[in-house]
């Protein structure tokens, strides 16, 4: 972005209609996703972009796209928004784009803008429990006269997306934790276990779940627990979807825009615990 030049308020419905029109000349440029590389992006044109898109035989990707860009357009876009020409340069192109904002909050579509997304994805690892455990008797039943230290196992796994000037965006994590004792003779015993879920996106889509399966037992030395999480971030032009299916978190994703997703299962067993 080198620049941008405020034009004024949306007036009334028939500038509503000319605008949604003008956004989505084949001549607009937009942002398409490498399917390979974290935050890589070609720009290039709606046109061009369906014609490459039909040459490898994802014209209907393309096509969709489109069509969510239209849905957004014809739910956001009323009278009294702002315009804001925005100027953009890249690779060597020098080319504009129509931002259309509101004073309350803040940006509401761009062809750029909403649907570039950074994204840093990370797994913490911490086996030193915040919130250490302490073993019952009722654990511990064979082992209650013997010395027991607190010991864990804790993940967290996020998704960070960012707008183009640096700010956050959107961000969703699964975090997950099981408690547990070691005794003196090295038995490890699993007492406690929770797990959580959160997400947000700003003019955009997101979803976090973690489903728990408890193993029978589920806590004592012979206890297990299963953890199956999945994550998105998307720009709003994307058809994305998470479902829980044979055991795992699976996605459906189309279009040509912004997406990250992570997904993955744990099984945790005392002898996971340190």
């Amino acid at each position: 972005m080198i620049g941008y030049e405020y034009q004024g308020t949306i007036k009334n419905t028939n500038e509503v209609t000319a605008l949604k029109t003008s956004i989505l000349l084949g001549e607009n440029y937009i942002p398409i996703l490498s399917k390979d590389i974290l935050n890589k992006f070609s720009i290039t044109t709606f046109q061009d972009a369906k014609r490459v898109a039909q040459s490898i035989g994802e014209q209907n990707k393309a096509q969709l796209t489109i069509d969510l860009i239209q849905k957004h357009l014809d739910k956001e876009i009323k009278a009294g928004l702002d315009i804001v020409k925005i100027n953009w340069e890249a690779n060597g192109k020098v080319f504009t784009s129509t931002c259309i904002a509101s004073k309350d909050s803040g940006i509401v579509y761009d062809n750029m803008l909403s649907n570039v997304m950074l994204v840093k994805v990370s797994t913490t690892i911490n086996f030193k429990s915040a919130v250490p455990s302490k073993v019952t008797n009722s654990q511990t039943t064979m082992l209650d006269l013997e010395d027991w230290t607190s010991i864990s196992w804790y993940r967290k796994d996020e998704i960070i997306a960012s707008w183009l000037w640096g700010s956050e965006r959107g961000n969703a994590w699964v975090e997950r934790q099981v408690n547990g004792a070691k005794s003196s003779a090295n038995v490890k015993s699993i007492s406690d276990y929770h797990s959580q879920a959160f997400d947000y996106m700003t003019l955009g889509q997101s979803e976090s779940q973690c489903t728990v399966q408890e193993g029978d037992p589920s806590t004592g030395p012979f206890g297990s627990v299963k953890f199956i999480w999945g994550m998105y971030l998307a720009s709003p032009t994307m058809d994305i979807s998470m479902t829980l299916k044979n055991g795992a978190y699976k996605f459906t994703i189309n279009g040509l825009t912004s997406e990250s997703h992570n997904s993955g299962v744990d099984l945790v067993t005392p002898s996971s615990l340190n």
